[in-house]
């Protein structure tokens, strides 16, 4: 049994490329976390990014290692998301961030209907009581 020299080199590169994929993930997750400041939700994004990183270490792993955690892979996967933060990231949080304006506004515009419709139901209904109250009390 031989070490075959090109297998490492593909999974030491599939490792990199998983990497910079987990540093998009993280990069996503930050955008969420400020575009949407609900209480508790910093730590779900946490775990969340945590077990999908575990659970992508552990696939590749399978797939590329038989698997075996090599170290070479997880160095390959530090080294990736390294390279993601270190090279792409800046640009990609404000492209990120822009998106998530464009998408909040668009939201909106479509929601706007719907917030107007529960004003008006809601003024309807407290008309439409109005009977029913005088007549409850005897009023005419």
């Amino acid at each position: 049994m031989g070490v075959d020299v090109t297998a490492q080199a593909l999974s030491l590169a599939g490792s990199l490329a998983l990497g910079a994929l987990l540093g998009v993930v993280y990069d996503l997750f930050r955008v969420l976390r400020v575009r949407l400041p609900l209480p508790g939700l910093g730590g779900a994004l946490d775990v969340l990014f945590w077990a999908v990183a575990t659970v992508t270490l552990f696939v590749w792993s399978v797939v590329s290692g038989g698997g075996v955690v090599r170290i070479y892979i997880a160095l390959g996967l530090l080294a990736g998301c390294w390279a993601w933060f270190r090279l792409v990231s800046r640009r990609f949080l404000v492209l990120a961030h822009h998106l998530a304006d464009i998408c909040a506004s668009i939201m909106h515009i479509l929601l706007t209907p719907l917030v107007l419709l529960r004003a008006a139901a809601k003024k309807c209904k407290k008309f439409l009581k109005i009977p029913f109250i005088m007549a409850e009390h005897g009023i005419k």
